[in-house]
C-alpha cells in the first residue's frame, strides 16, 4: 500500500480524494469481491475448520453449533453495538458470512463506485459476463473477444 502524505502526490498517482469529515482519504484502488452464499459458506467452514480429533461431524452437530453461534451473536448484540460485535469476530464463522453488515464501514471511507461485489453463484452461472464486468470495473478493455478462460 502506498502511503500518501500530500494531495499533489496523490494526484500524480491518479488517486481520487474522498473527504470524510476531518480526514481526507485518497483512493487509488478498487475493491473487488466475490461472495459465496453465506449459508453454504458457513456449512462448509464448519467441516473445514472442525478439529480432526472430533471426527467428521454430523448435520445434527452442525445444527447444534449453529444454534450456539446464533446465541453467542445475539448475546454480543445485547451487550455491544453491532459494529463492535463484527469487529470482535465472535462467533467467527457466523460473522464471516455477514457480508452486508460490513459494507457500511467500508462505504464510510470509500466512494461506492470503487467497490464491485459479485455473488459466486452468479459468477459460476455466467463467467464471461462477470469477467467482462470486472475488467470494465478495473478500467480495462471489456471486449469478450479479448477475454479467454483458458
Amino acid at each position: 500500500m502506498v502511503k500518501i502524505h500530500h494531495a499533489l502526490q496523490a494526484s500524480k498517482l491518479g488517486a481520487e480524494m474522498y473527504d470524510h469529515g476531518q480526514v481526507t482519504y485518497y483512493f487509488h484502488f478498487h475493491v473487488f469481491s466475490t461472495s459465496r452464499d453465506p449459508v453454504d459458506r458457513y456449512y462448509s467452514a464448519y467441516y473445514y475448520y472442525r478439529p480432526k480429533s472430533k471426527g467428521l461431524g454430523t448435520p445434527e452437530e452442525f445444527h447444534q453449533q449453529a444454534v450456539s453461534d446464533v446465541a453467542d451473536w445475539n448475546k454480543c448484540l445485547e451487550a455491544l453495538p453491532e459494529r463492535k460485535c463484527l469487529q470482535n469476530y465472535v462467533p467467527q464463522q457466523l460473522v464471516k458470512g455477514l457480508y452486508a453488515a460490513f459494507l457500511p464501514a467500508w462505504l464510510e471511507v470509500g466512494p461506492r463506485d470503487r467497490f464491485l461485489i459479485m455473488r459466486t453463484e452468479d459468477y459460476k452461472a455466467a463467467e464471461m459476463e462477470h469477467i467482462a464486468a470486472a475488467v470494465k470495473f478495473l478500467g480495462g478493455d471489456r471486449s469478450e473477444s479479448r477475454i479467454s478462460l483458458g
